[in-house]
């Protein structure tokens, strides 16, 4: 399963934000509820990642489908 360079970054820039969140929100200063809000903003941010991800996958074999569908009708002719 190839992820694309994009979902890639975006798995680790939400990863990141959620570690951070956590550490800093939880650990440093107990405030759960500015925790709770970078933490969703993370969960979003990865979930639009895999989405996109999704997304390419589809549209790269709906391509490879067109592709053989023309050569298929090409060889009839």
């Amino acid at each position: 399963m190839k992820i694309s360079n994009w979902s890639l970054v975006g798995y680790i820039i939400g990863t990141i934000l959620i570690a951070a969140a956590v550490i800093r929100y939880t650990i440093i200063w107990s405030d759960n509820s500015q925790a709770f809000q970078f933490i969703s903003i993370g969960i979003l941010i990865c979930a639009v990642s895999w989405l996109y991800n999704k997304q390419l996958k589809m549209s790269n074999t709906l391509l490879a489908v067109e592709d053989y569908l023309s050569e298929l009708n090409k060889s009839r002719r």
